[in-house]
């Protein structure tokens, strides 16, 4: 039995193509054709934009709404749920998403896009993941928890 050799646990099977813990590749090289790995990139890199705009736009829209109706305790209340239980499945899908697209960069047989990444993107790869993993989610929270303390009376507003 060998560990695995991003999260150390053990592998049970010798053929096992991936970590059934972290998910990790279980050969130090299992390279994806250059041909392959780009469209595969390019189509998970798009469903991931898409979806963090998705949920940004939610969010936006049951915030402005509630903010509308701040009298309407019972709407505010419900808009408010459902905005806190998307918060969680947002960071969640789009992390998810997040590693599909970097396995793509990473088993790049050229290379090629993990060079992009490392030499043009790399600033930006990470922002873009603080921006709308951790910034834009938080926001939203204090938003949400903002209207239910105005809604409920416990900070009066002029």
């Amino acid at each position: 039995m060998t560990p695995c050799r991003k999260c150390g646990a053990l592998l049970d099977r010798p053929d096992r193509k991936f970590c059934p813990e972290c998910g990790a590749p279980t050969s130090p090289t299992s390279p994806v054709r250059h041909a392959d790995a780009l469209p595969e990139f390019e189509h998970h890199e798009s469903i991931l934009q898409n979806y963090r705009a998705m949920f940004l736009v939610s969010q936006t829209f049951t915030v402005s709404v509630a903010a509308t109706r701040i009298n309407d305790k019972g709407l505010v209340l419900l808009l408010a749920v459902f905005g806190f239980i998307w918060l969680p499945i947002w960071v969640f899908v789009t992390f998810l998403r997040g590693r599909v697209v970097r396995f793509f960069e990473e088993h790049d047989d050229e290379g090629a896009l993990q060079r992009y990444r490392a030499e043009i993107e790399s600033t930006v790869h990470r922002a873009g993941f603080w921006i709308f993993t951790v910034v834009f989610p938080g926001t939203f929270a204090l938003l949400w928890v903002s209207l239910l303390l105005v809604a409920f009376g416990f900070v009066r507003t002029v």
